[in-house]
């Protein structure tokens, strides 16, 4: 039992190496970026369609609808893609068009031809939006809508695009938990180790991305057929010997709650996707995750044997290994929370506000780690925006059943739209 005990400790402290050398290279690549960004001109700054795809109402809609349409970019136009007439969307897109006075090129607000059964709604949306571009047009980038972008958002995003070794650049999300549902608590906690892993291991986020239009043909092949828009990227991208940027000036806050039911989905449809779309993000990062709940549950179950034993050393090594590790990690999310508020404070924004349930929060995403990863592995089956799709592979993707989302006289919740 000894040798077991030694290499359980060994692991952990690895693990703890990998992620204070993770956590280290993002915020100091994040510091460098900001504080030596540069600023390009706007007649270097190249044409931008900007995209963005509707189903349901989200509840900062209204916000993310007028933050678009008076970004301070010299040249980009706007396409809305809704779901269905009857989509709660439909009118709030045409009033608040009508009413911004919005200073962009162009907005066109369409709805959603013929949705593809061999792909997701959002897929569909996206390839009707790209079927043809405004001329001279360089860069596309895509927005979800549960982002409301800054000012400069679309600036920061596509300059880097101007570096011609570069194909791709993107934010990433970051929640601020706005209750205290273990749901919401244990969402921004996964997340903030997702933007690690993402920044490690090239994992782009289609919620705030900009792509050079010379990728959009073989991307939209990979559209007809997945379920996702934004993993396939990387196949694209590696293809083309292009890189994707991470832009920590674009990191979008997200301020809906969820519970713990609906967060458990949403992480298990994230890592099915880069399961299935990543060529190697997957293998090298899930299974020491899906391992971390074990082994902490293991470390644990083998101090209170030795203490009951009297094995008292080897309890205290078992145990300061165990707290070690925990606080090491707690520290970490410390230290990108502290990043986060940094950059978020440049343009006005706060991040999330700590309390004492991240501690048991904490626990609870190990169970949720495991639940969800086993999820990916063999779901067949997923329900996303009330639309249920079938997964065979990834590119054996059917949608079941069109059906619009919602009509007009009923509220969504944000649960329902993830």
């Amino acid at each position: 039992m000894y040798l077991l005990e030694w290499l359980l400790i060994g692991l952990l402290a690895y693990w703890g190496v990998v992620l204070t050398a993770s956590v280290g290279s993002l915020l100091f690549y994040s510091r460098r970026e900001i504080r030596w960004r540069k600023q390009v001109g706007e007649t270097e700054l190249p044409n931008a369609l900007v995209i963005l795809s509707l189903r349901g109402a989200d509840p900062n809609l209204p916000a993310t609808l007028e933050s678009l349409l008076h970004q301070e970019y010299p040249r980009y136009h706007v396409r809305i893609v809704v779901d269905h007439l009857q989509d709660p969307t439909w009118e709030l897109v045409q009033q608040v068009v009508s009413e911004c006075n919005a200073p962009a090129g162009h907005v066109e607000v369409a709805v959603l031809e013929s949705p593809r059964e061999t792909c997701s709604l959002k897929c569909s949306a996206l390839l009707q939006a790209t079927r043809t571009l405004p001329p001279n047009c360089e860069v596309v980038a895509f927005i979800d809508a549960d982002t409301v972008p800054h000012a400069t958002w679309l600036r920061d995003l596509v300059q880097h695009l101007t570096d011609r070794r570069v194909g791709a650049t993107m934010g990433n999300r970051w929640y601020v938990p706005p209750d205290g549902r273990w749901g919401s608590w244990s969402r921004y906690l996964w997340n903030v180790g997702a933007v690690v892993a993402m920044y490690m291991t090239v994992v782009p986020w289609g919620g705030s991305l900009a792509v050079k239009t010379s990728l959009l043909a073989e991307l939209r092949e990979r559209w007809k057929r997945a379920g996702c828009d934004d993993v396939p990227l990387v196949a694209v991208l590696w293809k083309m010997k292009l890189k994707l940027k991470f832009v920590p000036s674009v990191l979008m806050v997200n301020h809906e709650g969820c519970s713990y039911e609906v967060c458990e989905r949403f992480v298990s449809r994230q890592l099915l996707w880069v399961r299935l779309y990543h060529p190697i993000s997957w293998w090298l990062c899930q299974p020491g995750v899906a391992a971390a709940p074990f082994v902490l549950a293991t470390v644990v179950t083998l101090a209170v044997i030795e203490f009951t034993r009297q094995h008292v050393d080897q309890a205290l090594w078992l145990s300061g290994a165990f707290v070690a590790f925990v606080c090491l990690t707690l520290a970490c999310g410390m230290a990108l929370e502290m990043g986060a508020r940094s950059w978020l404070q440049q343009r006005g924004e706060s991040g999330a506000k700590l309390t004492w349930k991240v501690v048991p929060a904490f626990f609870l995403v190990q169970w949720l780690m495991v639940v969800a990863t086993w999820k990916s592995l063999v779901t067949r089956q997923i329900t996303w925006r009330g639309i249920k799709y079938s997964i065979r592979g990834p590119w054996k993707v059917h949608m079941e059943q069109y059906a619009p989302y919602i009509s007009a006289d009923q509220a969504p919740s944000a649960d329902s739209l993830l």
